[in-house]
């Protein structure tokens, strides 16, 4: 016991001494390390240089550069929280160093936690105001934020610094199209195209530009060059097959979002839109199971319980119809189409005053909803609200001039109310504008024989049977 007590002290300070004279190998093996972890990291060996770093790390715990290394490493591993923790401790270590904080704001959008991107890429240019690539990713950081404004300015002060970068223009294209400031976003991506011919994504939005601006045509070409570039872009045929909809090309659309859906199984507006484009070939059996998986992946879509509605309608689905238009109305109750639909599925099934409720709706809606006037009259038309169904298809035409189905629906109407002149003169307006509607001249047939003018009344009835005109199949209220 009491050598111990002699020999303790002396153990002690040997084994500090140990320590100091070591610290220097230590330092040493640390820079050692740093190099080697930094050789794997030129090479992409991630692994290895994570290892070596760590071992630099661990001989010299105030290393700030083999922190922020690591922390490289650990981003190129798309290991976000691990290259974080590293980058934090770097610039604990070294406060003033802008590298870290660019590479921490990299690593929380990496994390899609734009916020804290943001603040991280603020402080950089704090630290580095002349630097072009952060604000750059700020600017990309704020247009994922919705912040648009912003990210213009950013990208602006970006672009000046480095005018020859492609990217940032195409950054600021987005930024534009999402303000609906289509031609500077179209000269943008221009200007990136420009730079680089091989940008699929300029392409892309300019395609987009094009299409919100109705140049429909154009849209085609850039959205093409596009797939050409990148044609694993379920985007791109998505979007060239909402266009190739709005030509009504269906055949085409269905082909372009047949290989979206391939490319993304998961697309929902994909589904929506080949149920939509299924629907403009009345296709309703390949349709329906489209909307329905639109439904499924976002059951909160209004849309797609109004359009499968639809088609449920006009596959004689009456019930199912409705029940889809009811949920359509309750998830957006200021859908003026769903209300439209309801109100005309209604109609079918004979249920005039719910239908005339429904339409009444829609037109509160949308005033210049020339549909629902049309149908709300039909309806009145067959309840025998005569007057008011007159004025309904008088809206009807002030609202589209050109409808001959109006002017013979108004005049069977003032035939019923006993005004038969104003009637014929109506029945004349509408085979002026289609001179092969046996219904017109049929309807036309009868007014002239209630007024006793048999010659006109049977050259009309004549002219109608040779247009192939069924009164029995006509659907007219007589």
């Amino acid at each position: 016991m009491q050598l111990s007590r002699v020999r303790w002290p002396f153990l002690a300070v040997a084994l500090v001494a140990g320590a100091v004279a070591g610290a220097p190998a230590d330092s040493e093996r640390a820079g050692e390390a740093f190099k080697r972890g930094t050789y794997y990291a030129e090479k992409s060996d991630y692994a290895s240089a994570i290892a070596a770093f760590t071992e630099a790390v661990r001989l010299d715990p105030n290393h700030a550069a083999a922190f922020y290394a690591r922390g490289e490493a650990r981003r190129g591993q798309k290991d976000f929280d691990g290259a974080i923790a590293d980058y934090t401790e770097a610039i604990r270590l070294d406060p003033k160093d802008p590298k870290a904080y660019y590479g921490r704001g990299v690593a929380w959008g990496g994390k899609r936690d734009n916020e804290k991107a943001i603040a991280d890429f603020t402080e950089v240019i704090r630290l580095h105001p002349g630097g072009g690539s952060a604000r750059a990713l700020r600017g990309n950081a704020y247009l994922l934020e919705g912040q648009n404004d912003k990210a213009i300015a950013d990208l602006t002060v970006a672009i000046r610094a480095h005018p020859d970068f492609a990217h940032y223009y195409g950054g600021r294209a987005v930024a534009y199209l999402r303000k609906g400031d289509l031609d500077k976003s179209i000269e943008d991506s221009a200007t990136a195209i420009r730079l680089n011919p091989r940008d699929s994504k300029a392409y892309y939005n300019r395609g987009v530009a094009h299409r919100q601006k109705g140049e429909l045509d154009t849209a085609i070409v850039d959205l093409t060059q596009s797939i050409r570039l990148d044609p694993e872009s379920a985007w791109a045929y998505y979007t060239r097959g909402v266009v190739y909809g709005a030509q009504r090309e269906w055949k085409k659309a269905v082909a372009d979002l047949t290989e979206a859906i391939r490319l993304a199984p998961g697309f929902r507006e994909a589904f929506f839109h080949r149920g939509c484009a299924y629907m403009g070939l009345r296709d309703y059996g390949r349709a329906i199971p489209d909307l329905s998986e639109a439904i499924r992946l976002a059951p909160g879509d209004a849309h797609a319980y109004c359009m499968r509605g639809a088609c449920l309608a006009y596959s004689d689905e009456t019930d199912r119809a409705v029940a889809d238009l009811t949920e359509a109305i309750r998830l957006d109750p200021g859908y003026a189409e769903a209300f439209f639909l309801r109100g005309s599925a209604r109609g079918d099934k004979l249920q005039h005053d719910s239908a005339i409720t429904d339409l009444t709706e829609a037109i509160r809606l949308n005033p210049k909803y020339t549909m629902a006037y049309y149908g709300r009259g039909v309806a009145r038309t067959f309840k025998g609200d005569y007057v008011e169904a007159a004025a309904d298809f008088t809206e009807v035409i002030r609202l589209d001039p050109a409808m001959d189905a109006a002017y013979r629906k108004r005049g069977l109407a003032r035939c019923k109310n006993g005004d038969l002149d104003k009637a014929i003169s109506d029945f004349n307006e509408a085979i002026r504008l289609n001179a092969k509607s046996a219904a017109a001249y049929y309807a036309r047939a009868r007014a002239y024989e209630k007024k006793g003018d048999k010659a006109r009344s049977q050259a009309d009835f004549t002219r109608a049977k040779e247009l192939g005109f069924k009164p029995a199949t006509s659907g007219e209220p007589e």
